[in-house]
């Protein structure tokens, strides 16, 4: 089964710039300096893992060339945004200037560019961890959509459905960060966030990683045939196409997005209901043809009319005269085909062997599976609004 997955942009930082009333007298400036170089070394990791994303067609060197590498980079990263959220948690404690002392901006991937400040740390917290999921995200994406033509797919695949489950959970940190956020306010800005950070985006974005881990273990069940029942495939898909319609329908909703990038995920994950949908049905066929011929051709007839929808996207866009995003025209094609050889293959045996009349009835598609669940990711650290007791951390303090 062909696998074609997202890819979104990191976040950029523009800044941070210091407000000039507040009280930088109450913190000693080695402490200062200390804390802004570990934010320095969040910002240039970032930038470190961009440059390695734009030499991504060479898989034989870097970090792209095997797993150890690989674990090593994003570790890298994570343990550099982890140490700062904990170092920053410590300091606030001590030194509450830090909390809304600075104006943070970032550059939106998912909505119009904007170029609005705001003086609450939590936001700055937020637009790093939404980068540590996009790095999973993209990595995932390399792995499995291009690396694995070069051989180890089964391996690549495994390996990217960790790294999905963890992304989907950074996606939902990020949300809790914004409900924090509601909840108690920090600084003085009170300007609308970039929608990209809106709750609604997150639990789109959540949903797009998910759906992909949950692809993932759809393509490993039909590649490992039907060992545990031929129906196993058939709920997998079932769920991965329910994923998908959740998160399209959340993805309309996101009313303050408007923005191309946005736009082309969302049009993919639409693409994506109707090609998981077709084959859904088209692997029930062939799971119940043999029990029931009569529902076996029900469904085959109804994937092929969900194949429809895919083909007619296809068609839409080559008349606009472009591709549909992300490779999207592959994913169509490669469902169109195996549909249509599915359709042929029953109608063949039941000519010759069961000779079953086609049938209006209906049937129900057999339960959805769960397979793929976020990774439960929680902050490093507790902030001072967040606890009443002072932490224990050790507070380091460069010279």
């Amino acid at each position: 089964m062909l696998l074609r997955f997202v890819t979104f942009a990191l976040k950029e930082s523009v800044g941070p710039s210091e407000k000039v009333d507040a009280n930088w007298k109450s913190i000693p400036p080695n402490v200062k300096r200390s804390f802004e170089l570990r934010r320095a070394e969040c910002i240039a990791k970032f930038g470190w893992v961009r440059d390695q994303f734009k030499q991504s067609n060479n898989y034989a060197t870097g970090f792209w060339k095997n797993f150890e590498e690989r674990e090593k980079l994003i570790n890298c990263v994570v343990d550099a945004v982890n140490d700062y959220a904990k170092e920053l948690a410590a300091l606030l404690y001590h030194y509450p200037v830090l909390a809304d002392g600075y104006y943070y901006c970032w550059t939106p991937c998912l909505s119009p560019q904007e170029t609005i400040y705001f003086d609450d740390f939590r936001y700055d917290l937020q637009n790093m961890y939404f980068n540590v999921g996009v790095i999973l995200v993209n990595v995932s994406e390399r792995l499995v959509c291009w690396q694995s033509a070069h051989g180890h797919a089964s391996a690549l695949q495994k390996e990217c459905y960790h790294y999905l489950l963890q992304a989907a959970g950074y996606f939902c940190l990020v949300k809790d960060i914004s409900d924090d956020m509601e909840l108690y306010v920090v600084g003085d800005v009170r300007l609308a966030r970039p929608g990209d950070v809106s709750a609604s985006v997150l639990e789109f974005c959540h949903l797009v990683a998910i759906g992909q881990a949950q692809e993932i273990g759809s393509a490993r069940s039909t590649e490992n045939g039907q060992s545990e029942g031929k129906m196993l495939t058939v709920r997998l898909l079932h769920q991965t196409f329910k994923i998908y319609e959740e998160a399209h329908k959340v993805g309309l909703n996101c009313v303050a997005v408007d923005h191309n990038i946005f736009n082309e995920v969302l049009t993919f994950v639409k693409l994506k209901v109707d090609v998981f949908k077709s084959l859904t049905y088209s692997y029930a066929s062939s799971g119940l043809f043999d029990s029931n011929p009569a529902g076996g051709l029900w469904f085959a007839n109804q994937s092929d009319l969900l194949a429809a929808n895919a083909i007619t996207e296809k068609r839409t866009s080559g008349l606009q005269k472009k591709k549909l995003p992300f490779r999207g025209d592959e994913l169509v094609d490669d469902c169109r085909i195996f549909v249509q050889r599915n359709i042929e293959r029953c109608r063949k045996i039941n000519s010759l062997v069961h000779r079953t009349n086609a049938t209006e009835d209906s049937f129900e598609l057999p339960p959805p599976t769960v397979l793929a669940q976020k990774k439960d990711i929680r902050l490093p650290a507790a902030f001072p609004h967040q606890t009443v007791a002072r932490p224990t951390v050790k507070i380091s303090i460069g010279v």
